[in-house]
């Protein structure tokens, strides 16, 4: 998590906190605040419609611009999230080796990974959502390969060795699992 996104979310907890100290002021001076806190903090979301993410994500995706207004200037950062029914998810970028069944939760079922066609769609989307940071090689790196029931996305590089995602499909080509690693298999 970036530092000043960490310090972002300290300071909105901070504002909405119902602690002790919280309930002793009177109802209207947090009502007050909350009302003007509009005028400080500003949330653009902005859905992402690219046609590769509508095909590969069954879920609504937004790139959430959070902006907090400071006299010495703003702060600014960026979270992906999405929407699953009534709930507001977090789209982490993966840092570690690790299986991760909330991505899977996210894709569309319907989509099928059976052909390099449809294996540029998903790095597509990723690109979009899960983007590439890092230097010119990481973005040189990009690519993808098909082993099996793998498929695996290179999203850059850690050390010498190629990182990213795995996909297993089924015989059908229907996503069934999703893993990132730090070091893809060559």
């Amino acid at each position: 998590m970036s530092r000043t996104f960490a310090g972002m979310l300290a300071l909105a907890l901070a504002l909405s906190a119902t602690g002790a100290a919280a309930q002793n002021r009177p109802p209207d001076e947090k009502e007050f605040v909350r009302q003007h806190l509009q005028n400080i903090v500003r949330v653009d979301p902005v859905r992402l419609t690219d046609p590769a993410v509508t095909s590969v994500f069954a879920v609504p995706l937004y790139r959430v611009m959070v902006e907090i207004g400071d006299p010495n200037g703003a702060a600014r950062t960026s979270v992906m999230v999405g929407r699953q029914g009534d709930t507001l998810v977090v789209v982490s970028q993966p840092g570690e080796d690790q299986d991760r069944p909330d991505i899977l939760k996210l894709l569309r079922p319907q989509f099928k990974l059976t052909g390099a066609a449809a294996a540029e769609t998903v790095q597509n989307a990723l690109d979009l959502v899960y983007p590439i940071i890092g230097s010119s090689a990481d973005e040189k790196a990009k690519a993808f390969r098909h082993r099996g029931n793998d498929w695996i996305f290179v999203r850059g590089k850690f050390f010498d060795a190629s990182m990213g995602f795995v996909l297993t499909t089924n015989a059908g080509g229907t996503i069934t699992g999703v893993r990132y690693v730090l070091k893809l298999p060559t």
